[in-house]
């Protein structure tokens, strides 16, 4: 795999993307001012940015598992978890108290929920803070985090069982997949123990979010050539899709994914490759925007939604840097390990590009 690709800088502006369908939901409590919802009643710009997230990093994370499986869960350990504790705990101690939230009046049965919370990757809940608001959450963004990881522990189940070497298997489970999402559209899923649900969440959302990272592995896969004109096309056909309640998620997922990709390997702007490649922020963007932009509407309820989402981006921005340099690049160094032999080449050839005449 190409190691100049706009991965960084997409991963970035998918961050940046959240913020923008945050703001308006926050402040009027619904989605009808939200500019993709808006536009096509079905999907935010926040749906389409946790989905291109987890396309982008089921790509990455199968290509990590099949080029060094040595130490693979230490790695990805050191990748999420350090983060998340301390965005949760700044969402705790911080955040809570200015958002009205008392803490010495939690019972030390809370505490120690919320220090199980944070071990199960959930997000950090104080029932006061924020009250009276639309969406009075600490962080309303968190609730992705633990499906990611939990997509991390079926990447490596499904490396440990050489199903990552087998393309056509992994084809019809996400196609199986794809059905079963376009199905729950329209019908109710089965009951979910109650154990999955208190681990993963809801069942539509693991259905969905396990579709975005299961087509981003078996793009990495098949390692298909990714064309300018098929991104294009796949775009005209998206399009339509994209007003379907039944097909938009769907077909974002397997057509729009396939354009993410094209455009993460097409654009050779060299400005656009050096974008978050070497300090990866976009992690952090996306742990402490949430807090931030709720702290700016606490603190100024008739504050415009479009700046609150700028100030909102700038300072998350920040957080986003400092919780890099601080916490994550750190923790990432000491989950590290140099392979003690010759590594595992990767299942499949770098795929080749095509861009745009």
């Amino acid at each position: 795999m190409s190691r100049q690709n706009g991965f960084g800088a997409l991963r970035l502006m998918l961050a940046l993307l959240v913020i923008l369908s945050h703001a308006p939901e926050m402040a009027y409590g619904d989605r009808h001012r939200e500019i993709l919802t808006s536009l096509f009643g079905t999907l935010s710009f926040g749906d389409l940015a946790v989905d291109g997230f987890f396309i982008i990093s089921g790509y990455l994370i199968s290509a990590s598992m099949l080029s060094n499986s040595k130490g693979f869960l230490r790695r990805r350990f050191a990748r999420i978890y350090p983060g998340f504790v301390v965005a949760s705990a700044f969402c705790l101690f911080i955040v809570g108290p200015l958002g009205g939230a008392d803490l010495n009046a939690l019972r030390p049965q809370e505490w120690a929920m919320a220090v199980l919370n944070i071990a199960r990757l959930r997000p950090p809940q104080l029932d006061d803070a924020f009250a009276g608001s639309h969406y009075a959450a600490l962080n309303g963004s968190m609730w992705t985090i633990r499906l990611e990881f939990a997509c991390y522990l079926l990447t490596c189940l499904l490396g440990l069982v050489g199903m990552l070497r087998r393309p056509r298997l992994m084809l019809g489970l996400t196609g199986m997949l794809a059905l079963t999402h376009i199905w729950a559209q329209g019908h109710p899923l089965p009951n979910t123990p109650k154990v999955v649900v208190a681990l993963l969440g809801k069942p539509e959302d693991l259905v969905r979010l396990t579709l975005a990272y299961m087509a981003g592995s078996c793009f990495r896969l098949v390692s298909p050539a990714f064309n300018g004109r098929v991104a294009l096309a796949g775009a005209l056909v998206l399009i339509p899709a994209m007003f379907s309640h039944a097909l938009a998620e769907t077909a974002l997922v397997l057509l729009g994914g396939y354009g993410l990709l094209w455009l993460a390997f097409g654009i050779k702007n060299p400005l656009f490759l050096r974008i978050n490649a070497r300090e990866d922020i976009s992690y952090g963007v996306y742990l402490y925007a949430w807090p931030i932009g709720k702290l700016l509407f606490h603190y100024a309820p008739g504050m415009n939604v479009w700046l609150n989402a700028a100030v909102t981006a700038c300072l998350a921005l920040v957080a986003g840097w400092i919780s890099w340099k601080l916490v994550e690049q750190p923790a990432m160094r000491l989950g590290r390990t140099r392979p003690s032999g010759p590594q595992t080449p990767l299942a499949t050839p770098s795929p080749q590009f095509r861009t745009l005449p």
